[in-house]
């Protein structure tokens, strides 16, 4: 028994040090092949559950890229957009939707809303793992604009 305790510990120890190692990278950093993610805007229901995030990156990214990104920002009821770095930020409509007054007025102002850009990427996190869409290959995909 105590060598498997020993075990579990290492184990645990090897999933923190792999957790913040992971994330290190998340937010304004190189996170995998010289791709940059910055998060610019977020909605949060009163509840606290749904999620919206809008997140501006650099670098050619592509599926899988952003698949490692969205995996680190956990799931719950979390909804991404990923737009690159050369969108106008005007066309972002980060302000907008942080007074957001709740989750189908945010999901509207993003797939309804005058003026606002279209998203290279998507992502949605309703259970255990995100799923992710490349609007630019799937645009008549539910998850793009």
């Amino acid at each position: 028994m105590t060598g498997l305790k020993k075990v579990v510990k290492l184990l645990i120890m090897l999933f923190v040090l792999g957790a913040v190692s992971g994330c290190a990278g998340m937010d304004g950093n190189t996170f995998a092949e010289g791709v940059t993610f910055r998060k610019v805007g977020e909605f949060t229901d009163r509840y606290g559950q749904a999620k919206i995030r809008l997140i501006v990156y650099s670098g050619e990214a592509k599926e899988g890229n952003i698949r490692l990104y969205a995996e680190k920002l956990g799931c719950a009821m979390l909804y991404a957009y990923y737009y690159p770095d050369t969108t106008d930020m005007n066309d972002i409509p980060v302000q907008q939707l942080e007074y957001a007054r709740n989750f189908v007025e945010a999901r509207d102002l993003l797939f309804k809303g005058e003026g606002v850009g279209r998203w290279s990427f998507a992502s949605q996190c309703l259970g255990m793992i995100p799923t992710v869409t490349d609007c630019v290959e799937l645009p008549i995909s539910t998850n793009c604009r």
